[in-house]
């Protein structure tokens, strides 16, 4: 019984914010009233109100998936990845990956983003400590940790937001193998390495 339950809280909770990001393509946010989520949920809006305490709570929780779901992306990386798509010029997959979240959700991204000035930091902060994992030897004496971070998350953020405001344009493995050139480029002495290979 309680299986069942929760598989109704679940769905009806899909609903909801399916609706929201549906209504969020067509109109701004600041237009976007319960009732109108309510409406394209088929739902009443006293059910609304089961699961969200307004508007505001819904995006609160829609951005934490988010940020859980891009923070997962650099799960599976490893260094032979990182070292093989500088190599051969790929683009990093947890960059193709935030991309694609991207391509689906643009709207909602950019919403986000512009509420939200630790967003793009939040966002990139996973791959980043995943780097300095994978690659402990790695120092830069000339660059503290704090300004390389804050050059990369400069660099995501522009790079996305102007994809973003040119429609999309280019494809996503375009735009995900020119962020990954400039992240692994020497020039920028963030990340040296080619002389990070493992030794044979």
């Amino acid at each position: 019984m309680g299986n069942q339950h929760d598989l109704r809280v679940q769905r009806t909770e899909l609903f909801i914010k399916n609706a929201f990001l549906h209504l969020l393509d067509e109109q701004p946010f600041e237009k976007i009233q319960v009732n109108d989520i309510a409406q394209r949920a088929m739902i009443n809006r006293s059910t609304f109100y089961l699961h969200y305490r307004d508007k505001y709570d819904l995006l609160e929780q829609l951005k934490a998936q988010m940020i859980r779901d891009i923070g997962g992306f650099t799960d599976s990386l490893t260094r032979e990845m990182v070292l093989v798509c500088r190599q051969e010029h790929t683009p990093l997959p947890h960059l193709l990956a935030l991309l694609a979240y991207v391509e689906t959700l643009p709207a909602f991204f950019r919403l986000v983003a512009d509420n939200d000035p630790s967003f793009y930091r939040r966002i990139g902060q996973p791959a980043q400590q995943k780097i300095a994992e994978l690659f402990p030897e790695l120092q830069n004496d000339a660059l503290p940790p704090a300004y390389g971070e804050a050059i990369l998350t400069s660099l995501l953020r522009c790079v996305i937001e102007q994809w973003i405001s040119r429609d999309l344009k280019e494809p996503k493995e375009d735009v995900a193998l020119l962020l990954t050139q400039i992240i692994l480029a020497d020039k920028l002495a963030l990340y040296q390495l080619s002389s990070a290979a493992p030794q044979a």
